[in-house]
């Protein structure tokens, strides 16, 4: 078992950081890391990171997606980058039961976490974690940690150009110039410049929050203490990896305040809360709102759809369903391919289902409407 380390405090935002820097070892690319982590937009900004870096990227949502997701990998995985406080089976009881249940003493389990306490960094040592990163995620220390850990092999499968640049084809591109409380420039940075990926986050993060507050003022007048302190932990860890200070700040102070029980405090504080996230909110409202007009003009309300061409479109489904029965993460950007190709068609209902079902990262809902789709175009799977 490895030395601890404790590479920076987390509860606090540095400068704007770069995009990585550390050199990678061709021998080094192309490992396997397991991130397990229960927040949509936390998992894909680890994964830009680390994707854009070479590695191949699996996802688990909870501690014990990632114990079934290790007992049936076969020694696949390289690493495991693992949140600590998640619904389920924490982060340390799923270390733990990796360790003693899975007999697996040498997988580089590496804790992500907003805390950077001596108690809690003791409680990840107990368990059985061999390091740890702060969040919110800092690129270069990210990596580096990793390469203490990782061992090289020079049979590892290399990522081609065309694999490392796809997922900058996704979606839309455009971004507001400004945005209250937001760092567009420093997001963009811990994202490598992918100006798709913190649109598709920012509409998540519209979505997903919208009545944050309200459910945090439900929870505590139900007494749910705990429910909004982990809701507040979650919100903070979001707003530090959209560079999003302010609001990192005011959730932080209302964890505080809800860990050490001062009550007298809360009013105070989720009012400063709302008043944080409330511009932010209405001004993500207001761009994607223009940004949809704007494209209706151009486009008008009607599509052109071509026929499907079944014998390009086979092989992108067969590699689909083969990321998907791995959880791999490269599901997300095979599906975008995939969409270019069936683009307002008549499975686009199939489509919808399979985009609700990734959004969840729920990869076994996503395979029975891709299996609909493929049964109707005569594909073969198997």
């Amino acid at each position: 078992m490895g030395v601890f380390m404790c590479h920076k405090t987390a509860d606090s935002i540095a400068d704007p950081i770069s995009s990585v820097t550390v050199s990678i070892p061709e021998t080094i690319k192309g490992a396997q890391v397991l991130v397990v982590e229960d927040n949509e937009i936390n998992r894909q900004v680890a994964t830009e990171i680390l994707e854009g870096a070479g590695f191949v990227v699996s996802v688990a949502a909870n501690g014990r997606e990632a114990l079934e997701m290790v007992a049936g990998s076969d020694g696949l995985f390289d690493a495991v980058l693992m949140d600590l406080q998640m619904p389920e089976m924490d982060g340390y009881t799923a270390t733990s039961m990796i360790r003693q249940d899975l007999n697996q003493p040498d997988l580089p389990i590496i804790a992500m976490t907003a805390h950077a306490l001596h108690s809690e960094r003791q409680k990840c040592l107990d368990a059985g974690m061999n390091d740890h990163v702060a969040k919110p995620v800092d690129p270069d220390n990210l990596i580096s940690t990793l390469l203490k850990w990782l061992k090289p092999n020079q049979e590892r499968p290399r990522l081609t150009d065309d694999q490392r640049v796809s997922s900058r084809a996704e979606g839309s591109s455009a971004l507001p110039d400004t945005l209250p409380g937001l760092d567009i420039s420093a997001a963009l940075k811990r994202l490598r410049g992918n100006r798709h990926l913190l649109n598709k986050l920012l509409r998540e993060f519209h979505h997903d929050y919208l009545d944050v507050v309200d459910g945090i003022n439900q929870a505590m007048v139900a007494g749910e203490e705990e429910t909004a302190r982990r809701t507040v932990h979650t919100l903070k860890g979001v707003a530090g990896n959209l560079s999003a200070k302010d609001l990192f700040d005011a959730a932080q102070a209302l964890e505080s305040a809800i860990r050490q029980g001062k009550k007298t405090q809360y009013d105070v504080l989720v009012g400063n809360l709302n008043r944080t996230i409330k511009p932010l909110l209405q001004a993500l409202f207001l761009f994607f709102r223009k940004h949809r007009d704007q494209q209706l003009e151009k486009t008008g309300p009607s599509v052109n759809v071509s026929p499907l061409d079944v014998v390009r479109l086979a092989p992108m489904l067969m590699e689909f369903d083969r990321l998907l029965k791995k959880n791999n993460m490269a599901a997300r950007k095979q599906l975008e391919l995939i969409k270019e190709h069936m683009a307002g068609g008549e499975y686009s209902e199939q489509l919808q289902d399979i985009e609700a079902s990734m959004s969840r990262l729920d990869f076994k809902g996503a395979i029975q409407p891709l299996a609909s789709i493929a049964q109707a175009l005569k594909v073969d799977l198997s």
